[in-house]
C-alpha cells in the first residue's frame, strides 16, 4: 500500500501537466509512476496516450490494452485503445473495444461513428451504415461540421453497398450542413451520373467547381455527362476548359479528341490527341481513340501503326486485336484481318465489345454464319449490349431473317448518338394497335433513302388510325404529296403537327410484319409531277436513246462509302464505248469527276436545276435507265418504278439482301454485285454487257 499512494500522485500530477500542455513532464511523471506500481492502470493509460500522440504506435497499443485489461469498465480507456488500434490497421480488434466502450456509454455519438469507420475497414457495410446512421440520432446537436462529416462518410458506404438513392440523401443532407464541401458535390454528381440522371449531375458538377474552379476530374465528369446527353458543343468547351486549368490533364485532352470526332472534326481531334502520343508513355486509353480517329480519317496504314503499338502494351488484348483487323480490313488484306478477328473472337475472355467488333469484320466480309454467331456471343456475355444487339439486327435483315432482324433493330433507340440526333417524341408511342379516333405522325429518322424505301408501308398503318401525318425531310415534301395512305405531309422544319400518337418509320416494319414473302404497297408508289415530267422531257428530247442516268457516289461521311461508291473514271471506258444520252443525277462533291474523268462532252448535267427529289423525280421519268451506286437516288428510281440498274459492294447495305440479282422492294431493279471484297471488276463486266443489250434493243 506504501507503494501504491506516491504512484497514484505521480500518475495525477502527470495527468495535471499533461492537461496544461507540459507533455515532457507528464511523461516522466508517468514514467516514475509505473516504476512504482507497474500496474497502475492511469498510469499506463496515460503514457499509452502520449505513446500513441508521438506516433510510436506498438508501445501505444500495449500500454492502452494493459490499462483496459485492468480497468475494461472505463468507456474512455477502451475508446482509446480502440483508436490506436485502427491507427495501425487492426481494425476487428478495434471494433470490439468500440463495442466495449458502447456498452459502457451507449449515447457517445463519437464512438458509434468511429465504430462505423472501422466496420467500414473491415467490408462490414451494413453494420457500418447502422452504426453511422445510430451516431447522427446520438449527434443531432453536434456542430455542422461534424454532422456533415459522418454523412459524408455515410454516404460513401452506402454507394458501396449499392444503396445509391440514399447515398445521394446523406450527401445532399451533408451539403446543405456545410455548402463548400466541393468533394462531396463531386461525389454526388457521380452518383447522379451513375444513375442516369445526367441534369441533376451536372448541377452537381457545376457546384463542385463553383466552390474549386481548379477541380480538375469534376470539369471532366461534368464534360462526360453533357457529352452522354449529345450536348457536343458544350461538352467540347467544358474539355477546353479543363486543359485551360490542367494543360497536362490526358482525360482532358483524350476527351476533348472524342467529342472532336462525334462532332466530325476529326482532324482537330487527332491535333488535340498528338501530345499524348508523343513523349508520352503508350496508355491503352489514348491509342483506342488514335485508331478511331485515324480510322475516320481514312489513314488506315497509321491506324494499323497504333493497333500494333496498342498490342505491344498487351499481346492478348482483344480490343487491340479488334483495331487490328479493322485497319487491314480498310487496307484490303483481308486474310490478315480474318485472322485477327477470329483470333480476338476467340479469346477466353473476349468481352461484349470484342466480340461486335469481330463480328463486324465477318459481316464486311461476307462470313454471316460466323458474324451471327459472335453477336450472339456478345448478347450472351452482355445481354443489354447496345452494339451488339444492333449488328446482329443488320445482319439478320441482310440475310432475310426479318422477323428477328426488325424486332432487334428497335435497339437501335438505345444508342445515344441515335437517340440524340433524331428521336424527339418520347412520348405517346404507337404500338400498332388500332385507334381509328387517332391522329398517328410517323416520322422519318434516318436517310434520304430511308425514307424513301420506307414510306411505302404507311399504307399498311393508314387503316389501324383515323389519320396520318408524315413528317419528312424538307427535300423529300413535294415528291411525298399524295403518298398513298397519308392525309398531310410534313416537312420537317421544327415544328411539329398537332398528333395524337407517333412512331418512327423504320419501325413499321416490325408493327405491320413485313417479311420477304410480305411488304405491303405496290410499285410505282412515288410519281413524278406530270408539269415537270413535260419539262425535262422537252430538255431531254435531244439526247440519244436511251437516255441512261448516272449515280457513282454517295454520301462521303458514310461509314460504308470507300466500298459503296465507284470513281467516275471507272466507268469512263463504260461510257465511252456505249452510244446513249448520259445523264448525270450526281449531287455533291463527287459531280466535278465529269470534268476531271474527260466526259464533260458526254454526260449531260442538270442537276444545278433540281431544288429536291421532285425535280430528280421528274428527270427520272424521262430516262430509260437509271445506274447507281447504293445511295437515295436508287431508291427513288426503284420508288417510281423506273428501270434501275444497282452496283453493290461484296456485303452492301442490308435492303440489298445478299446474293440476289433482283430486290423485293424493287421489282424493275436489277442488282450487279461485287464477287470479291472491294472489286468491280466483275460487276462492270457484268453491266457493260447488260447497258449493249439495252442500247441494242433500243435501235
Amino acid at each position: 500500500m506504501s507503494q501504491q499512494k506516491p504512484a497514484a500522485s505521480r500518475s495525477a500530477a502527470a495527468l495535471s501537466a499533461y492537461l496544461k500542455g507540459d507533455h515532457a513532464s507528464a511523461e516522466r511523471l508517468y514514467r516514475e509512476a509505473l516504476a512504482l506500481d507497474a500496474k497502475d492502470a492511469a498510469a499506463l493509460h496515460g503514457l499509452g496516450v502520449l505513446r500513441f500522440q508521438q506516433g510510436r504506435k506498438p508501445e501505444a497499443i500495449e500500454l492502452l490494452g494493459a490499462a483496459a485489461r485492468l480497468t475494461p469498465g472505463l468507456a474512455e480507456v477502451r475508446r482509446n485503445h480502440a483508436a490506436a488500434l485502427a491507427s495501425a490497421g487492426r481494425f476487428a480488434e478495434a471494433a470490439g473495444e468500440y463495442r466495449a466502450a458502447l456498452a459502457i456509454e451507449p449515447s457517445v455519438g463519437g464512438d458509434w461513428s468511429r465504430l462505423g469507420s472501422v466496420l467500414g475497414e473491415l467490408g462490414q457495410d451494413a453494420e457500418a451504415i447502422a452504426a453511422y446512421e445510430t451516431a447522427l440520432s446520438h449527434l443531432a446537436a453536434a456542430p455542422a461540421s461534424e454532422r456533415a462529416g459522418l454523412l459524408r462518410r455515410l454516404g460513401t458506404l452506402q454507394r458501396r453497398a449499392g444503396q445509391v438513392d440514399a447515398a445521394i440523401r446523406s450527401w445532399r443532407e451533408s451539403l446543405a450542413l456545410l455548402p463548400d464541401q466541393s468533394a462531396i458535390a463531386f461525389n454526388l454528381g457521380n452518383a447522379l451520373k451513375d444513375e442516369g440522371r445526367s441534369e441533376d449531375a451536372e448541377a452537381a458538377y457545376r457546384r463542385a467547381l463553383a466552390i474549386e474552379p481548379g477541380f480538375t476530374r469534376a470539369r471532366i465528369n461534368l464534360g462526360a455527362v453533357l457529352h452522354a446527353a449529345r450536348r457536343l458543343e458544350d461538352a467540347e468547351a467544358v474539355f477546353r476548359e479543363a486543359l485551360a486549368h490542367d494543360p497536362g490533364s490526358a482525360d482532358a485532352r483524350r476527351n476533348l479528341a472524342v467529342v472532336l470526332h462525334d462532332r466530325g472534326r476529326d482532324e482537330e481531334g487527332w491535333q488535340a490527341l498528338q501530345p499524348l502520343l508523343e513523349g508520352r508513355p503508350d496508355t491503352a486509353e489514348t491509342l483506342d481513340v488514335a485508331v478511331v480517329l485515324l480510322q475516320a480519317l481514312h489513314r488506315p496504314a497509321e491506324a494499323l501503326a497504333i493497333a500494333d503499338r496498342l498490342l505491344a502494351l498487351d499481346p492478348r488484348s482483344g480490343r487491340a486485336l479488334g483495331n487490328r483487323a479493322s485497319a487491314l480490313l480498310a487496307l484490303d488484306r483481308i486474310e490478315e484481318a480474318r485472322d485477327a478477328a477470329r483470333i480476338a473472337a476467340a479469346l477466353p475472355d473476349a468481352d461484349g465489345d470484342v466480340l461486335t467488333g469481330a463480328g463486324v469484320v465477318f459481316r464486311s466480309l461476307g462470313l454471316m454464319d460466323q458474324s451471327i454467331a459472335c453477336f450472339r456471343r456478345a448478347l450472351a456475355a452482355e445481354p443489354g449490349h447496345i452494339g451488339a444487339h444492333s449488328s446482329l439486327a443488320m445482319a439478320l435483315l441482310m440475310t432475310g431473317q426479318y422477323e428477328e432482324g426488325w424486332a432487334q433493330y428497335e435497339w437501335r433507340w438505345k444508342t445515344p448518338d441515335f437517340v440524340a440526333g433524331i428521336g424527339r417524341y418520347e412520348h405517346k408511342r404507337w404500338n400498332g394497335e388500332p385507334r381509328p379516333d387517332a391522329t398517328l405522325l410517323v416520322y422519318a429518322e434516318q436517310g434520304f433513302g430511308d425514307s424513301l424505301q420506307f414510306a411505302r408501308l404507311i399504307a399498311g398503318a393508314a387503316g389501324r388510325v383515323g389519320r396520318i401525318a408524315f413528317e419528312i425531310q424538307p427535300e423529300l415534301a413535294r415528291l411525298m404529296q399524295g403518298l398513298a395512305g397519308t392525309d398531310e405531309i410534313v416537312p420537317r422544319t421544327g415544328k411539329t403537327a398537332p398528333f395524337d400518337l407517333q412512331v418512327p418509320l423504320l419501325s413499321l416494319p416490325t408493327l405491320l410484319g413485313v417479311t420477304l414473302d410480305r411488304i405491303p404497297g405496290t410499285v410505282p408508289y412515288l410519281h413524278a409531277e406530270p408539269e415537270r415530267v413535260r419539262h425535262w422531257a422537252d430538255r431531254l428530247r435531244d439526247l440519244k436513246r436511251p437516255r441512261i442516268g448516272l449515280v457513282w457516289q454517295g454520301n462521303p461521311r458514310h461509314p460504308n462509302d470507300r466500298l459503296r461508291s465507284i470513281a467516275l473514271a471507272r466507268l469512263a471506258p463504260l461510257i465511252e464505248r456505249r452510244e446513249a444520252g448520259w445523264v448525270s443525277l450526281q449531287k455533291g462533291p463527287a459531280a466535278v469527276q465529269i470534268e476531271a474523268a474527260g466526259l464533260a462532252q458526254r454526260i449531260f448535267d442538270p442537276t444545278e436545276e433540281l431544288a429536291d427529289y421532285a425535280d430528280t423525280a421528274a428527270v427520272c421519268a424521262n430516262l430509260d435507265l437509271v445506274i447507281s451506286v447504293d445511295t437515295s437516288v436508287a431508291h427513288l428510281a426503284g420508288a417510281l418504278g423506273r428501270p434501275l440498274f444497282v452496283l453493290l459492294p461484296l456485303v452492301p447495305d442490308f435492303r440489298w439482301l445478299l446474293g440476289r440479282r433482283d430486290s423485293p422492294w424493287y421489282p424493275t431493279a436489277r442488282l450487279f454485285r461485287q464477287i470479291r471484297y472491294n472489286d468491280w471488276s466483275d460487276p462492270l463486266a457484268e453491266l457493260d454487257r447488260a447497258i449493249a443489250e439495252r442500247v441494242r434493243d433500243s435501235r
